[in-house]
């Protein structure tokens, strides 16, 4: 059986998109929670092992069972829509495409997706290059040797999608390589710009962290243009921010970024109550988890759960009792049904 729910546009600008169930009936395991958790190094790995350790330890009547998957893209939603697991981490991005039928889901698409539930991660993703590079803003990538990051990398498809829309993929000479080549292939001047991040305002991830102590960086500043094809891409968002992480000056205080964000979502065979339980205990044993887990998101406040939150798709309505109970709701929201 499928649990089928109207909806209206995905996102702001979308219009059209084929009728889809978000989240799929399928029999309940209970109180236990089969949790898609990507693959191992990976944040969304991080994030849901730091998770499973503070719930299964805090709440009596709920457990959670991460399993390692491809990651929180098109495989985690396969495997939902598959019924192999009841949730687990799903990023916004992949979340658009399974949506409309788009990119990973055109050929394959999904008659199911799960619930929103809380944020784990949001990635905040710009340009640098050298300082003794030719390269001031996005205008002069073209014709350049650009590391966009690898193939399979959840952060790849919206930064692909991000220089299509500006007219600059079919200009640039994207560079293949792993993250662990990287410092070899820049040392060889194989690269002229590289697509790099960091997390939560938090901190920079391991590969970029190595690169801050080898090498010296500068910002390429977005023209317009380009900021206006972040605007125009669907599932992800457009943030300015503190270049924060760096050891180095990397010549801008603030950067304009594409933000792509990844949720916590559940399917509507788990119960508002175990879900509930799941949100309350994430909240108040927060720094339990940033203990496990750095990178974390601090959640000052419980409506700071929802940050990566998607207009006009249902949220679980555990989550949305949690909010709800501390005042937090935000009615601009849809709740879906269990």
């Amino acid at each position: 059986m499928t649990r089928m729910h109207n909806r209206r546009t995905f996102l702001a600008g979308i219009a059209g998109a084929s009728a889809l169930s978000i989240a799929g009936c399928m029999e309940s395991s209970g109180s236990s929670v089969r949790m898609g958790t990507g693959t191992q190094g990976s944040a969304t790995f991080a994030a849901s092992q730091a998770l499973q350790s503070v719930i299964n330890d805090s709440a009596d009547e709920v457990r959670i069972s991460s399993q390692e998957t491809s990651g929180s893209g098109a495989g985690n939603f396969r495997l939902y829509d598959n019924g192999e697991i009841d949730g687990g981490g799903f990023d916004n991005y992949a979340s658009a495409q399974a949506v409309n039928n788009t990119g990973n889901f055109a050929d394959r698409s999904v008659d199911s997706i799960p619930y929103q539930g809380f944020f784990y991660v949001l990635s905040h993703m710009y340009i640098v290059t050298s300082p003794d590079s030719d390269i001031e803003t996005t205008d002069d990538l073209s014709g350049k040797n650009v590391w966009l990051n690898p193939a399979g990398t959840s952060v790849r498809p919206p930064t692909d999608a991000v220089f299509e829309n500006a007219g600059l993929y079919s200009q640039i000479n994207p560079v293949s390589v792993d993250r662990s080549g990287l410092p070899g292939a820049i040392e060889e001047g194989r690269i002229d710009a590289a697509v790099v991040y960091g997390a939560n305002s938090k901190a920079l991830p391991g590969w970029v962290t190595e690169l801050d102590t080898r090498f010296n960086f500068i910002v390429v500043t977005p023209t317009e243009s380009f900021k206006q094809a972040i605007r125009d891409t669907s599932g992800i968002g457009y943030e300015e921010v503190s270049t924060y992480g760096w050891e180095q000056d990397i010549g801008s205080d603030e950067v304009a970024t594409w933000t792509l964000g990844a949720q916590f979502r559940f399917g509507d065979n788990v119960s508002t109550e175990t879900v509930q339980t799941i949100a309350r205990v994430t909240y108040e044993q927060n720094e339990s988890i940033i203990e496990a887990n750095n990178i974390f998101p601090e959640y000052e406040d419980p409506s700071d759960m929802m940050a990566a939150a998607i207009s006009d798709q249902a949220v679980h309505p555990g989550v949305a009792e949690f909010l709800k109970e501390e005042n937090q709701w935000n009615d601009e929201l849809s709740i879906g049904e269990t």
